[in-house]
């Protein structure tokens, strides 16, 4: 008799991370649906985006420190800089002794991007704050323990 209610539980569980993978995908197709309708309307991509809000948050950061941050090639980097202080976004700036150092600093319009789509948020966010403290909180613990299991190449599996 155990064996078959392991069978029943174990075809339930896997309809239910059938589903799981499937609700992953939906919400995954939603959010870039919604972030390639901001990359439209502003006009960048999402790593220039990413890249503006990172130097609104840490003004005077160094090429290289957010070259790592945003986990790129120093050149990859330079090349989204490039087209972000074409649009007049950000500013370079050397200084001191070392005139290798370039600390970058966002300018009013950069801020006004920044600070324009920090605050629109888009749909994960709003879905997000609609939900309840109690789901939030077993979301992220739940998320976290996914990712974990994933960051740890399979050797937990």
């Amino acid at each position: 008799m155990a064996d078959r209610r392991d069978t029943t539980t174990s075809k339930a569980r896997d309809e239910l991370e059938r589903s799981l993978i499937d609700d992953l995908r939906t919400i995954i197709r939603i959010v870039e649906r919604d972030a390639d309708s901001t990359d439209k309307r502003l006009g960048i991509s999402r790593g220039q985006l990413k890249a503006l809000r990172l130097i609104a948050e840490q003004p005077g950061i160094r090429v290289t420190e957010l070259s790592a941050a945003l986990s790129l090639h120093p050149s990859t980097t330079s090349n989204l800089l490039d087209k972000l202080q074409r649009r007049k976004l950000i500013r370079r700036r050397r200084g001191g002794k070392d005139q290798r150092v370039v600390s970058l600093q966002v300018t009013a319009m950069g801020m006004r991007v920044a600070t324009e789509t920090r605050e629109d948020g888009g749909a994960l966010v709003s879905a997000l704050t609609a939900l309840p403290d109690r789901d939030i909180e077993d979301l992220a613990e739940s998320l976290r323990s996914l990712r974990d299991k994933l960051d740890s190449g399979g050797e937990e599996f």
